[in-house]
C-alpha cells in the first residue's frame, strides 16, 4: 500500500486524487449515514465530496497536507466532509431565520402564512432596495454570516449590522409590516 510521502509531488498529487476516487464510495456512504443519524437528509453527499477532493488537491499543493497512510487520508476526508455538511447546515438554518425575521410578522393581505414567506414577496422586496442592499440581503439570504458579509463588502462588522438592522426596518416599511416589537404604553 502506497503512502504520500511528500517527496514526489507530482506522484504524490496523482496518488492523492487515485486514493480519495479508491475510496470515494466509503467515504459517501458513512457520510450519508452520519447525516441520515443527524436527521438530515436534504444534502448532496457527491457535492460535499467533490469538495472534499478539491480542498484535499488545494492543501496539497500548498504543501500543508502531511503525509499519511491510506486509512489516515480516509479517515480525514470523512472529518473534513461531516464540517462541510455542518457547516451547509448551519448556512441554511441561518438563511432560513433571515427569511422568518423578515416576514415573522406580515400581514396576511396575499392568504399566504407570515412563517412561510413566498418568493414573489421576497422579489418585489429585492425590487424595491438599492443595490447594496439587494447584495447584503442576498448574502444574508445565502446563509452568510456577518463577518463573511463584511468582508464580501468590504465594511466593518459593525457598519454590516447597521446596515443589516436599517434594512430589516426598512423591509417592514416597503412591505407596510408592523414594527418588530409593539410600542411600550407608558
Amino acid at each position: 500500500m502506497e503512502t504520500l510521502s511528500g517527496r514526489n509531488e507530482r506522484r504524490d498529487r496523482s496518488l492523492l486524487a487515485a486514493l480519495v476516487a479508491k475510496h470515494k464510495s466509503r467515504i459517501i456512504r458513512r457520510l450519508r449515514g452520519k447525516l441520515r443519524a443527524a436527521g438530515v437528509t436534504a444534502f448532496d453527499e457527491e457535492d460535499i465530496f467533490s469538495t472534499c477532493a478539491r480542498r484535499l488537491d488545494l492543501m496539497h499543493m500548498d504543501r500543508r497536507l502531511k503525509p499519511m497512510s491510506e486509512e489516515g487520508l480516509v479517515s480525514y476526508t470523512l472529518r473534513m466532509a461531516m464540517n462541510i455538511a455542518s457547516n451547509r447546515i448551519r448556512a441554511e438554518q441561518r438563511r432560513q431565520r433571515t427569511l422568518q425575521r423578515l416576514f415573522r410578522e406580515s400581514v396576511d393581505q396575499l392568504s399566504h402564512s407570515p412563517a412561510e414567506p413566498d418568493e414573489q414577496v421576497l422579489d418585489a422586496l429585492m425590487n424595491q432596495l438599492d443595490e447594496d442592499d439587494r447584495r447584503l440581503l442576498q448574502l444574508r439570504l445565502d446563509g452568510r454570516a456577518h463577518i463573511h458579509i463584511a468582508n464580501a463588502l468590504g465594511i466593518s462588522i459593525a457598519a454590516e449590522r447597521s446596515r443589516w438592522q436599517r434594512l430589516r426596518k426598512n423591509a417592514r416599511a416597503l412591505l407596510a409590516l408592523p414594527p418588530a416589537s409593539p410600542p411600550r404604553q407608558p
